[in-house]
């Protein structure tokens, strides 16, 4: 595994650098003087005070269209993989936010494989496989098979509700305790779940980037 091992002048991709999770990572990568590379739509919401002495490149482009993903991964070493489009416009249509999801994956693993990169870390959905299993989560489980079937290893982390300010399902707790004291409640709601704190995710996934053998390998990050 010593090939998969990050070198001082390696360069980083983050994919979703702008996210709730992509924030928090690029602040703590570039903490530990990590080279990165974000690929974002608007490189306006990327911060100024982010840029500022840091050693980051940011490149426009699409995923889901294939813009500037050539560019993006060329000299990486490592990609994170942090994009959904759950939050998008499509978010009510299964079968449309599904099929952005898989196009964006494919896209990226074409451009990986082109450029050599030798691994991508993955950020997925933790849930019982199944003919149960939501869209949401199948759609997260059809993106690290795709992800793991490119020549790169795949390290691809399952996590459940992520608890921490910003961050959307944090939000919904949030709204639900103070403006909804009560309420019916469906029977979905006895499904109990694996919550985890933001900055445990991300020492997660800060630990599976500095260690090499977990290249190639799937973690349940879930909590208690």
């Amino acid at each position: 595994m010593d090939n998969f091992a990050l070198q001082p002048n390696d360069r980083v991709l983050i994919l979703g650098g702008t996210g709730f999770i992509g924030k928090r990572l690029v602040s703590e990568l570039t903490g530990r003087n990590i080279r990165l590379r974000l690929l974002v739509r608007n490189p306006s919401k990327v911060s100024a005070a982010i840029l500022q002495n840091r050693d980051i490149e940011v490149v426009k482009g699409d995923i889901v269209r294939g813009e500037g993903l050539k560019e993006a991964a060329r000299g990486i070493h490592t990609a994170y993989y942090l994009v959904h489009s759950m939050g998008s416009k499509s978010m009510f249509k299964s079968t449309e936010f599904a099929g952005m999801d898989k196009d964006a994956a494919k896209n990226f693993i074409s451009s990986a494989d082109e450029a050599g990169i030798k691994r991508v870390i993955y950020l997925g959905g933790l849930g019982e496989t199944g003919k149960s299993l939501s869209e949401h989560l199948r759609s997260r489980e059809e993106v690290a098979e795709i992800l793991s079937a490119g020549k790169l290893h795949a390290t691809i982390l399952r996590a459940a509700i992520i608890i921490g300010a910003g961050g959307a399902s944090f939000v919904m707790l949030k709204y639900l305790v103070e403006r909804l004291p009560v309420m019916i409640c469906p029977k979905w709601i006895d499904t109990k779940i694996q919550p985890i704190a933001v900055k445990d995710v991300l020492a997660y996934l800060t630990g599976c980037l500095l260690n090499p053998a977990t290249a190639g390998k799937k973690f349940d990050i879930g909590g208690p």
